[in-house]
């Protein structure tokens, strides 16, 4: 054959595949490959003047391998991608002249096995015929696509349960604007895109997968869950100020981890760089913390798996550093502050609240108990956390209003157990007692 020209060099082609089809064969299949060029010393440079296929390739076909039809592209350039059901999917990007601008409206998913062999449009094996495990892709116009995120085990046609590689039937597509589902690994099911809510992202490295479902940060800044019981909204009326306080250039950078049950969320509060977390717990189904990082910004939450202690690490990478967000055990004190809902009474009442008891981990710390009034004010109680397991604040601190916000707070040893508390209230200004 003639050897490769300089053009085809430059093209970054440096191997050539010999395709075979035989008498009464209709597909080419693949036989064999021969390195054209090579890189050495800082360069590439052509094999040889010619090339003789005979020593390197036999005439063993492989039938996996069929020649690619003229439609057939390469992986696209994209801004997403995820891998289900045998194939990959990828979030294609906006394209002006030779430059990438961002997000695009296309999704492309890829041949079936082959994970990088796709195409535009499902090739039919006849006139009327889709070939189902064809490539293909389709557009949502006027929508940009932000993020695929693969889940299992959600029932929505019985193809699912022949999904062949990653075990993940179904798929959630984020575009600004909207979230859709993809579900089955045939081409056609994957052509029709199912519209879930209309609820979308301008931060897509928000979303964060647990063994319950997905959370993300929508484009209204509120803070989504979808999982099998459907699509909740777990930030209205609890953290939504702090989430509308983000500045508008850092919605893009807003960071989702999941670790241990938690949901951690990380943002910037002002300025330029990411400083804080949200966390939610899921086995609570409350946000139980706001925490700040001590040592320096970050840009993304990761999650990694200490096998040794059968823990989930949650790392924060900065610029030019990591750092680990919590560390289990720490005989280190950490600032600790635990706010419980607000208690209300029916109608207009007043509340009288008095004692608090607290359940802890016996040691040598002290916590202040604070009971918070609607007016404004509150009343505080210490504990002394070395007098025992089970501690009542002192019965004379107390106070009235409408509603009251217990919490505590203080300095505690690193991986101190706080098990439980509980405040004894009544109607003012009499009324029994109740806990």
């Amino acid at each position: 054959m003639d050897p490769q020209t300089s053009a085809q060099q430059n093209a970054g082609i440096d191997r050539l595949l010999l395709f075979a089809r035989f008498v009464g064969q209709v597909d080419y299949y693949y036989c064999g490959s021969k390195r054209v060029a090579h890189y050495a010393s800082g360069s590439w440079s052509i094999d040889s003047a010619g090339y003789d296929l005979t020593s390197a390739v036999s005439l063993t076909q492989d039938f996996s391998w069929p020649l690619p039809d003229p439609a057939a592209v390469c992986l696209p350039v994209g801004t997403a991608m995820a891998g289900a059901n045998g194939r990959s999917f990828v979030a294609g990007a906006t394209r002006s002249g030779t430059t990438y601008t961002g997000p695009g409206a296309r999704l492309w998913f890829s041949e079936y096995e082959r994970p990088f062999l796709f195409r535009m449009a499902v090739r039919n094996i006849d006139a009327t015929t889709p070939d189902q495990l064809s490539g293909g892709s389709f557009a949502l116009d006027g929508q940009l696509l932000q993020a695929i995120v693969p889940l299992g085990s959600f029932s929505a046609a019985p193809e699912q349960l022949a999904s062949p590689v990653a075990g993940s039937a179904t798929l959630q597509v984020l575009t600004d604007r909207n979230l859709y589902q993809l579900s089955g690994f045939s081409a056609t099911s994957l052509s029709r895109p199912l519209p879930v809510a209309e609820y979308g992202t301008l931060s897509p490295l928000s979303i964060a997968r647990s063994k319950l479902g997905f959370y993300w940060l929508d484009e209204r800044n509120q803070i989504r869950f979808y999982g099998h019981q459907g699509l909740q909204n777990i930030s209205a009326s609890v953290v939504d100020d702090i989430l509308a306080a983000i500045p508008a250039a850092r919605m893009v950078w807003v960071t989702g981890a999941c670790a241990n049950e938690r949901f951690y969320l990380g943002y910037t509060p002002a300025g330029s760089s990411n400083t804080n977390c949200l966390v939610w717990s899921e086995r609570q189904d409350v946000w139980e913390s706001v925490d700040t990082a001590t040592a320096g910004s970050f840009e993304a939450l990761v999650p990694l798996n200490d096998k040794a202690n059968d823990y989930v690490k949650l790392l924060r990478y900065g610029i030019s550093d990591i750092y680990e967000h919590e560390q289990p055990g720490s005989t280190g004190n950490v600032a600790l502050s635990l706010a419980f809902p607000a208690i209300h009474f029916l109608g207009n009442s007043r509340i009288n609240a008095r004692e608090m008891t607290v359940w802890l981990q016996q040691g040598a710390y002290s916590l202040t108990c604070r009971r918070t009034f609607d007016d404004g004010s509150h009343a505080d109680g210490m504990i002394d956390a070395s007098a025992g397991p089970i501690l009542l604040d002192p019965a004379g601190v107390g106070g009235f209003g409408h509603f009251v916000q217990p919490s505590i707070f203080g300095s505690v040893p690193g991986g101190v157990k706080i098990r439980a508390a509980h405040i004894n209230i009544s109607a003012a200004p009499s009324g029994a007692m109740r806990p």
